[in-house]
């Protein structure tokens, strides 16, 4: 034990000066994208009921998920708390980033700076923060243990033996991050190749990599049995939980994968951003195309071997699946939480622009110049895609914001109407809540960005309007705790209810049948 912690000390002497640098980068763009929510509550539907710990750990076990309890009972407790929250993601993706930096021996610090900025500050940590920050450190991690797990197999012969350890709690963690392991391991083949490894020894890698992923998945699905078993749970059939998974049908995944694909190309090019629609297609476009033209010039080379360049181009052509491979085993659904993968896309362009001198010789002067001047110029429309990213973060903090603030406000006004309607009792008549609310900041101006983000389309901060969510917003934002009644579908057809006017007119909140009925707006057919 004492060699194996001097051996960690030494490692991280010897590159003292690389994990400062990508510490400060990380926090330098995380801060600048997400303080904002950092410093206050952001809690909002499914948030509701969890950030208190009380539900929480049931659900999350359920889904599959269970490492989260306990990685909360080591770091934070049952409590939410944002702005450590917000320290310890940081500190999570600063490792990523640092670890992700030795596995493709990255030297330029504009290399890493851009890294730890689309790891960062990318859609998907965006939306998380916005709406699940519950989940932001442990989802965290999940991406620093999916980096680890690929650094174990591509350093240590027998390294994916330890890597499926790890990718077995990334699993545990947050199932969709294990897209993260295997879209790096597909940019490390690739490249391998376009560097003139042989076709045997990545393949043999490959193999291993399956391996690892193979052991990991079997390991947790096995661990998974037995800790519902041991915990008298039954597993819940949501499109983001393994049983999902587990009852697809071959047709439909072949017709999911292919609508992945055209899914990850438009997610790509017309990701959200407070830049232009047109300006974030046209930067993406252009860079990724100019990584195209220097690997097509690699992979047609004579010294390049025509199993190596089939085989390049197999690996090339799984990318999109493998970023987004949530999406496939989700029957199709999926959402901007389990997207991070997609975003590794910049960082494979990154890498083939800042190794083209090595990757194409400076005799072949046309595709050398496209590679340096491509470098360069990618380089400052990255720069300008972070910057939106930053700024899209805070335009969708704000909206947040906003919607917190005036659903406060629109359910003070509800409470009092409540408790001034005769015969209601808030310890003893159940309440039902109808429809929901047309008002906030969905067709405010400046805000239709921030409206493209999961979360930040519902019209307020409830969402769907489940009874439970009722039941926690009442109970833990306005201190107010009455008996939501989940019977509200009984409600929709009765004559009395479709008769009654919307919040806030008057007949709006009724006594039917022994039960409070507070009619918000229209039911959503």
């Amino acid at each position: 034990m004492n060699r194996l912690c001097d051996g960690i000390k030494q490692r991280l002497y010897a590159n003292k000066k690389r994990l400062l640098y990508c510490l400060a980068v990380t926090f330098l763009f995380g801060l600048a994208a997400h303080a904002y929510m950092y410093c206050q509550d952001a809690f909002s539907h499914d948030s509701l009921n969890e950030f208190n710990g009380q539900q929480y750990i049931h659900w999350k076990t359920q889904l599959g998920r269970f490492l989260v309890p306990v990685y909360r009972l080591f770091t934070r407790g049952d409590l939410t708390l944002p702005w450590l929250i917000g320290l310890i993601s940081l500190f999570w993706t600063s490792l990523a980033v640092f670890v992700t930096t030795k596995i493709f021996d990255v030297r330029s610090k504009m290399l890493a700076a851009l890294i730890a900025g689309f790891f960062v500050t990318n859609v998907t940590v965006t939306a998380t923060t916005a709406t699940y920050i519950i989940d932001l450190d442990a989802n965290m991690l999940a991406l620093l243990l999916a980096v680890l797990s690929v650094y174990l197999w591509q350093r240590y012969k027998w390294g994916h033996l330890l890597g499926a350890v790890l990718a077995f709690a990334v699993f545990a963690l947050y199932q969709s991050y294990i897209s993260v392991t295997i879209t790096l391991i597909l940019i490390i083949l690739i490249l391998q190749l376009l560097n003139h490894a042989d076709f045997k020894s990545v393949f043999i890698k490959g193999l291993r990599a399956i391996l690892m992923l193979a052991i990991a998945g079997a390991a947790y699905y096995t661990a998974y049995k037995g800790v519902l078993y041991l915990s008298n749970l039954d597993a819940v059939n949501t499109y983001n939980s393994l049983e999902k998974m587990l009852s697809l049908e071959f047709v439909k995944l072949i017709l999911d994968t292919a609508r992945t694909y055209l899914f990850t190309v438009k997610y790509i090019l017309f990701a959200p951003s407070s830049l232009p629609a047109f300006a974030t297609a046209a930067i993406s476009t252009l860079c990724i195309l100019t990584a195209g033209v220097i690997i097509l010039a690699k992979i047609f080379r004579k010294e390049i071997g025509i199993k190596e360049k089939l085989l390049t181009l197999l690996l090339i052509a799984l990318l999109p699946m493998g970023m987004n491979i949530s999406k496939i085993l989700a029957n199709g659904m999926s959402h901007d939480l389990m997207h991070f993968a997609v975003w590794l896309v910049y960082l494979f362009v990154l890498l083939v622009l800042y190794n083209a001198n090595t990757l194409i010789p400076k005799e072949n002067t046309i595709i050398s110049r496209i590679g340096k001047y491509g470098k360069q110029l990618c380089t400052l429309l990255m720069c300008i895609m972070l910057l939106g990213n930053i700024v899209l973060a805070n335009q969708v903090y704000v909206k947040k914001d906003l919607e917190q603030d005036a659903t406060l406000a629109y359910f003070t006004r509800v409470i009092d109407r409540m408790d001034t309607t005769e015969g209601y009792n808030r310890t003893e008549t159940p309440v039902v809540f109808i429809g929901q609310p047309d008002y906030l900041s969905d067709n405010m101006e400046g805000f239709e960005a921030p409206g493209a983000l999961i979360g930040a389309n519902y019209h307020y901060v409830l969402g769907a309007a489940q009874p439970d969510y009722y039941d926690s917003y009442f109970a833990y934002k306005l201190h107010y705790k009455i008996l939501v009644a989940d019977n509200f579908e009984d409600f929709l057809e009765k004559q009395a209810v479709l008769d009654m006017p919307v919040f806030p007119q008057q007949g709006s909140v009724q006594i039917i049948d022994g039960t409070l009925v507070v009619k918000l707006g229209h039911p959503i057919e």
